[in-house]
């Protein structure tokens, strides 16, 4: 049944995979990060491929999730896994990619921008998501036990 709640948890999960390809993470010294590379107006200093898989697995994961509606416990472990890619994205983005450059190039401190912040949002909707099919699970639990 896609009109749950947590298929809209998951839904704003899957956008904001979609919106983490289109918003730099932050800056450094002029370089704007994006989710392909660390870049100004004039070079390319670091390709992060690596980061559009991760975002790109994080949103497949959150389709997926979407449409296990009728296997709870493995849409559970879904929302678990998207939590967990949620994370990755944000210390790749963070500490490899922003930190590490700023290690590189002295002393300049990171400006992070939105996409820095829209994992956190993720992780937080998809505990939401996880929370609400647990309480599904424990609902149709109860009804088997009344037969």
């Amino acid at each position: 049944m896609i009109q749950r709640i947590q298929s809209v948890y998951l839904s704003g999960v899957a956008v904001i995979g979609v919106v983490l390809f289109l918003v730099p993470f932050g800056t450094i010294d002029g370089f704007t990060l994006t989710a392909t590379e660390l870049s100004n107006s004039k070079e390319v200093l670091k390709q992060t491929y690596p980061l559009a898989v991760v975002i790109g697995l994080g949103l497949l994961v959150a389709l997926a999730s979407i449409f296990t509606f009728k296997n709870r416990k493995l849409q559970i472990k879904l929302c678990t896994l998207s939590m967990i890619n949620q994370a990755a994205i944000l210390a790749l983005a963070m500490f490899l990619y922003l930190d590490g450059t700023a290690a590189e190039l002295g002393d300049e401190k990171p400006t992070y921008a939105l996409g820095i912040y829209m994992p956190v949002i993720g992780m937080v909707l998809s505990f939401l998501a996880s929370k609400a099919i647990k309480k599904d699970e424990d609902l149709v639990k109860s009804v088997d036990r009344l037969r």
